[in-house]
């Protein structure tokens, strides 16, 4: 029902506005609910609801029943998991158990988000690379420091900066 509720405001707040004057306009309601936003100017608008594209304004032109929406629909950006502990813990506990205890963490994140198909935030690949690395696995770190370069292009120039580092320390005699 509370998110029925936020549908019917939304649709009461765009249809006040003018739907969407502007090359975009978002429509919050202040709950850690959905929320609507018009994208494009009044012709070929399109409809998102918590960041899906639901389709164009024209379908959604303010008239009851039009755009209902269920539970469930609000996606996270990233898999945050226990990356926040697991940097606090390295913070605050630099002893040998404490930086296993954030190893932990950081691998637990990584795999609850993998077998969930969800991202892990910006950072994540490269800090547990970087564990590795300091665990003496330096093919495995290169192995996430490559997944970083994956998932987050931008991080290439230091992700492989990195990388070289570490592939000229396995070379050395």
């Amino acid at each position: 029902m509370r998110r029925l509720e936020l549908v019917v405001i939304a649709i009461l707040l765009l249809t006040s506005t003018g739907c969407g004057g502007g090359p975009f306009r978002a429509v919050h309601t202040g709950r850690d609910e959905g929320y609507l936003r018009f994208v494009g100017g009044r012709p070929g608008q399109t409809v998102y609801v918590d960041g899906v594209q639901r389709g164009s304004a024209e379908e959604f032109n303010g008239k009851p029943g039009i755009l209902a929406t269920t539970s469930g629909l609000r996606t996270r950006l990233y898999y945050w998991g226990q990356y926040e502990d697991s940097l606090h813990t390295r913070v605050t506990d630099a002893s040998p158990e404490g930086r296993q205890k954030a190893f932990r963490m950081l691998e637990q994140t990584i795999q609850a988000a993998e077998q969930a198909g969800q991202r892990v935030p910006p950072g994540v690949y490269a800090d547990y690379g970087y564990l590795l690395y300091q665990g003496n696995r330096p093919d495995e770190a290169v192995r996430y420091l490559r997944k970083e370069v994956e998932l987050y292009p931008e991080a290439k120039p230091l992700m492989d900066s990195i990388i070289s580092r570490i592939v000229q320390q396995q070379t050395k005699p």
